[in-house]
């Protein structure tokens, strides 16, 4: 196996090796581990009355049961879907930037420029995402289940794995608040790092584009 292949798989022999990279109770009994889950269909889960016909495919039906959206939220979507839009063509410019700076022996300080900034940007997409998630994504058992929420993408509940009635919500780093708190700490570091120039404010497209990004509903 190639060395940086192997570098990123991890092999276990015993269930000793296994608790090294999951909890007890997170793992199926069958591996030794704690976790009762057992994969069948809750109770909640809507399902077709028997006999009824709906229009469409069965894709079409099963993402209407499972992502049935008001007007206001489908208005709602389609700004969303808009503003990824522009953000992902920020994204694209940067890029472009970047390469542009790289090869006509731009100062090295303009290219980390455009580079923090791309970098701050991928966090506003993964931002927006989550934000985006709730109106694009169609619920899967999972969320009927009570593991997931589809209010708080990017956390999972252990605790409902097992019926229980406790909460074990994990994943509050990579959920939204967490993730636009680090926005505004990687907006303080790229000011603080390079300062605004009011005299290149129109003329450095580095900082027309911090501008534009700042100024959307990410």
């Amino acid at each position: 196996m190639d060395p940086v292949v192997r570098s990123k798989v991890l092999f276990t022999s015993t269930n000793d090796d296994l608790f090294k990279l999951i909890d007890k109770p997170n793992l199926f009994k069958a591996e030794g581990g704690e976790a009762e889950f057992q994969w069948k269909i809750p109770a909640n889960y809507p399902l077709n009355a028997p006999g009824t016909v709906q229009a469409g495919t069965d894709d079409e039906v099963d993402r209407k049961r499972h992502l049935d959206l008001s007007p206001e939220q489908e208005e709602a979507k389609a700004k969303e879907i808009h503003t990824r839009a522009l953000l992902v063509a920020r994204f694209l410019s940067l890029t472009r930037l970047w390469l542009a700076a790289s090869e006509d022996g731009s100062p090295l300080e303009k290219v980390l420029k455009i580079l923090a900034l791309r970098d701050l940007l991928k966090v506003m997409l993964r931002a927006h995402y989550l934000k985006l998630m709730p109106l694009i994504k169609p619920k899967t058992i999972y969320h009927y289940r009570g593991m997931l929420d589809a209010a708080e993408p990017g956390m999972i509940n252990f605790a409902a794995e097992n019926g229980s009635a406790g909460n074990a919500w994990k994943g509050q780093e990579h959920a939204r608040p967490s993730v636009l708190k680090t926005i505004e700490s990687r907006i303080e570091l790229f000011r603080s790092t390079y300062p605004l120039d009011p005299a290149s404010k129109t003329t450095d497209p580095v900082e027309k584009l911090f501008s534009e990004i700042s100024q959307l509903d990410f």
